[in-house]
């Protein structure tokens, strides 16, 4: 990993405004890219779970463990204050405004554009900060609103330029363009293009193997369909060809591929700067699970094997997305397979990613031996649970002080942001960042909390 110094706040003002001393408004819009999608075009249905959607917009508590103190975070709703306590007796803490009546089915720019109250502030405070930008998680017609509003500037390219480069379609075309090795198969625009990259596909399904079709702007698992059979490729063609049908004027944008038998997923992280140069950051090993994914581990012996491919994939990469208009933090997935082959650019995430929101913990304490496991617990619930009552139970565990072995947790409003009535079940996360000397011990840490957790379900 890139030596980017404790401050990785300093260092994005510096790569993206030129001015170290900057004031960044940090809003951490998850699950920006379904603003990114062209409303006419056909996906895969997808089965909504329950408080998902409330779930992704609580992930923004994140950004108070990103931004630097000198910074902004905006929130949905305050965070609790035992919680804040602890998080601001590990690191110093950025300034944090609240929207008032914020509405937990819609992401964080859309109840700050719905509150008068915050609008005003954040016109107030671009009167009197000259150098005040806005840094999104990533960039849609919202943020560009807001920006318009409020008069602060976006310190990232416009949403255009990230909806152009945030496809698998335009990884697919990059990875041709700047010869990076990829993957069998093909985009498709048509019914008639996935018929044909189909057909050019089939001899791997007759010999054992599977294919993959991925919605182009598909999101944390969703719009993906594994292919294991000739009929149920034609099942998703059925289903495509209905969707169209639907629509006036709808339209398809698609990869199929080979289904790679992995040894690991891998995530690695690029600055692109304003310049043109680009900063590599290093990679994590990913967990991922049914194409969902669960948080990171690192370091890893993928890492130290395959570091300088990755290096340069990641170069090559972020020069063409410079070319292509996109500067700031990219986040691109690769896969190490069972034949010991790296596919270096599975996807390209030019945005913020899981990995970012790391980053400061990881500088301030992953000693240079350390070893960490960034993940989220599952818990079923039946009633909102404090931050004392979950720290009680892990007290054992919990990190303190800097250098110490233990978890550290992130994220607390996803426990209890599905939360309705008492008595009435629902699902929360506890995400945390484990630390240990090895992996044995970070393992061990991990089945152990989890045993912890589970006397709150019982």
């Amino acid at each position: 990993m890139e030596n980017i110094g404790c401050n990785l706040s300093a260092h994005l003002k510096k790569a993206l405004v030129d001015d170290e001393k900057a004031k960044f408004i940090y809003i951490n819009n998850f699950e920006v890219e379904q603003y990114w999608k062209p409303p006419e075009t056909v996906g895969i249905p997808s089965v909504s779970i329950g408080n998902a959607r409330l779930m992704v917009n609580r992930l923004e508590e994140q950004g108070v463990l990103l931004a630097s103190p000198t910074d902004i975070v905006i929130l949905k709703r305050p965070v609790s204050t035992h919680f804040l306590q602890y998080l601001q007796s590990l690191l110093e803490c950025p300034g944090i405004i609240y929207v008032e009546n914020s509405n937990p089915n819609l992401n964080i720019t859309k109840d700050i554009l719905n509150c008068q109250k915050t609008i005003q502030h954040l016109k107030e405070l671009k009167n009197t900060n000259n150098n005040i930008y806005f840094m999104p998680y990533g960039c849609s017609e919202y943020e560009e609103q807001l920006s318009e509003l409020t008069g602060i500037p976006l310190a990232v390219p416009s949403s255009h330029v990230f909806s152009k480069v945030n496809t698998k379609v335009y990884s697919r075309v990059l990875n041709q363009k700047v010869n990076i090795r990829q993957i069998p198969g093909g985009e498709c625009d048509s019914v008639d293009s996935l018929l044909e990259t189909y057909q050019n596909l089939k001899h791997y399904l007759i010999s054992g193997e599977r294919l993959v079709l991925k919605e182009s702007l598909g999101v944390s698992g969703k719009g993906l369909i594994i292919i294991d059979s000739e009929e149920k490729f034609n099942k998703a063609i059925k289903m495509i060809e209905k969707g169209l049908n639907k629509k006036n004027n709808g339209k398809v944008s698609f990869v199929l591929e080979k289904w790679i038998r992995k040894t690991a997923d891998i995530n690695y992280q690029i600055l692109i700067e304003r310049n043109g140069k680009v900063i590599y950051y290093g990679a994590k090993e990913c967990i991922v699970e049914d194409g969902v994914h669960r948080g990171h581990l690192y370091p890893t012996y993928i890492t130290r094997k395959l570091d300088e491919e990755l290096r340069k994939a990641g170069e090559k990469i972020g020069r063409q997305l410079y070319q292509d208009g996109y500067y700031g933090i990219v986040g691109i997935d690769a896969i190490y397979d069972q034949e010991d082959m790296l596919w270096p650019n599975l996807e390209i995430n030019a945005r913020f990613n899981m990995a970012s929101y790391q980053m400061r913990i990881q500088e301030n304490f992953l000693q240079n031996q350390g070893h960490a496991l960034a993940k989220y617990y599952e818990l079923k619930l039946s009633r909102q649970i404090s931050f004392n009552e979950i720290f009680t139970l892990l007290e054992n565990f919990m990190i303190t002080t800097n250098g110490q072995e233990g978890f550290l947790i992130n994220n607390f409003a996803t426990v209890n942001s599905g939360f309705s009535k008492e008595g009435k079940f629902f699902k929360g996360r506890l995400y945390g960042v484990l630390m240990a000397s090895n992996m044995g011990s970070l393992f061990d840490l991990d089945r152990r909390i989890q045993i912890q957790l589970n006397k709150i379900q019982e």
